[in-house]
């Protein structure tokens, strides 16, 4: 009998993992997060959006200390799970690829209470430049001053984040995102931070054309 899609998924990944050397422990690690998510993959329809439905049943189950850890092993596992070759190719070849749970100090405390801490938070040169550029482009686009600090105070929330990042470099950047995302339950509030943290990634980096990333029709956002 042929082995259902997320087994067969699931060996290949084990496999994989073992020939980038991991440890006994990591695999058991690894392998408890995806048999929470492998029995909601049964008969569902391949692909991202799916597949992202069913890690939502149970991902707020995860603990914060395991937030990144996790987000990484279900991204993994899904590259093998629709069997893109393409991307494990990618991942086999990268001599950076973690293995073992990724080490950052994680903002602490109810989204609630770190929300209001930003209106007094104080910002370096460096760091001020690009939420200031971000600001003049989201009102150059025609956003209403709500929107505007609504976005400004979600990209200021990764600014304070990647603070406790050795240095600020891209792979931070997204990890930084990542474990803001924990804080977020629902779709839209989600949807609305990925945007937002995409466009300011352009300014963060100091992108000469970053305002050409903006979205258009700000006025009418409702965000």
């Amino acid at each position: 009998m042929n082995k259902p899609r997320e087994q067969h998924a699931l060996d290949a990944y084990i496999k994989f993992l073992q020939n980038k050397g991991a440890t006994v422990t990591n695999l058991q690690k690894r392998n408890q997060f995806l048999q929470k998510l492998i029995p909601k993959l049964d008969r569902i329809e391949c692909n991202g959006d799916a597949y992202r439905l069913a890690v939502e049943t149970f991902e707020r189950d995860i603990e914060r200390k395991e937030w990144l850890f996790f987000l990484s092993v279900v991204r993994e596992y899904y590259s093998f799970w629709v069997e893109d070759i393409k991307t494990i190719v990618g991942m086999s070849s990268d001599p950076t690829f973690d293995l073992e749970p990724v080490v950052m100090e994680l903002l602490q405390g109810p989204l609630k209470a770190l929300w209001q801490k930003l209106d007094q938070e104080k910002f370096t040169t460096v760091e001020s430049w690009s939420i200031k550029a971000y600001t003049h482009g989201l009102k150059q686009h025609g956003a209403s001053q709500s929107l505007i600090d609504t976005r400004v105070k979600l990209v200021k929330l990764v600014v304070v984040q990647i603070r406790t990042a050795p240095e600020p470099t891209n792979k931070q950047y997204r990890l930084s995102v990542d474990s803001i995302m924990f804080f977020f339950q629902s779709r839209e509030t989600r949807e609305l931070f990925l945007s937002v943290v995409r466009e300011f990634y352009h300014f963060w980096i100091g992108d000469p054309d970053a305002a050409d990333h903006l979205l258009v029709g700000y006025a009418s956002d409702a965000a």
